[in-house]
């Protein structure tokens, strides 16, 4: 029973340092009042049997998980940062005010039953004209 203290209080601080951001994160508070840009991303990846999510970090630090046909805005600092997902790159300069539009999935080129296949994952940076479109066909992640 002396033995089990010890692991509980290592097992609750992993679980602490999982949970909080590690300082430095690019990522800022909604209501940050500091130079800070916009960046939207959106969860472009086509219909399969099963709904994974995507997840892209910013240099290193998590920035954003999302399901199927979702989207969300996130407010990072401004400055040069790389986004990746599953391996996928984009370098991102992002200046104070400015808004950046994402895309991140993946188009599966053979239909699920067909013989084992990768699946092209992607991410990258899209216009505004069609963040506009996207916006209109699917919904803000919660």
């Amino acid at each position: 029973m002396r033995f089990a203290y010890p692991l509980l209080a290592v097992l609750l601080l992993a679980l602490v340092a999982c949970a909080t951001p590690r300082p430095g994160t690019p990522v800022l508070a909604e209501d940050a009042t500091v130079p800070r840009a916009d960046v939207y991303v959106f969860n472009v990846s086509r219909g399969t049997v099963i709904p994974f999510r995507r997840y892209v970090t910013i240099d290193g630090f998590p920035l954003v998980r999302l399901w199927r046909e979702t989207w969300q805005r996130i407010v990072i600092k401004p400055g040069a940062h790389e986004l990746v997902m599953d391996g996928q790159r984009v370098l991102l300069d992002a200046t104070d005010g400015g808004v950046y539009y994402v895309a991140a999935g993946y188009h599966p080129r053979r239909a699920w039953l067909a013989p084992v296949g990768s699946h092209p994952i992607f991410l990258r940076r899209i216009s505004e004209a069609d963040a506009l479109r996207l916006f209109t066909e699917m919904k803000q992640a919660k």
